[in-house]
């Protein structure tokens, strides 16, 4: 009887220990499955900003390669002829410039002017 009191007085069990430590197991395991998600996210979107930096890149890099093939066109005097006459309209001495002007477009303009009016509501009309 002596041996069943003495175990009985005992605080914690071998079985309450074993669950303990299953529960402890078990929390330490969630602990670190958390940590390895958020590991595992912060890591795909790394990636995914790497691959949007190296098309960025890619994209910069060809267009300065298109801006040194310009910018070398513009340094000999046939490409900077060639920009001025096609911004700007100048001519050299001799030669003459004609602007054409269609003249349907600005008829369309001044008789879709002409006929626009506004219509006007209920009150509006009550008001004025």
């Amino acid at each position: 009887m002596a041996n069943y009191q003495a175990s009985r007085s005992k605080k914690i069990t071998p079985r309450m220990r074993a669950w303990l430590a299953i529960l402890a197991l078990l929390i330490v395991s969630v602990v670190l499955g958390k940590a390895t998600g958020s590991i595992y996210t912060k890591n795909s979107i790394a990636r995914e900003n790497k691959l949007a930096a190296i098309r960025e890149l890619q994209d910069l890099e060809s267009r300065q390669k298109i801006m040194a093939d310009k910018l070398a066109r513009l340094k000999t005097p046939e490409g900077r002829e060639e920009e001025i006459r096609k911004n700007l309209p100048m001519a050299k001495d001799g030669e003459y410039v004609i602007t054409i002007v269609d003249e349907k477009d600005t008829k369309v303009g001044s008789v879709t002017e002409a006929t626009t009016t506004v219509k006007m509501g209920f009150w509006e009309k009550w008001f004025r």
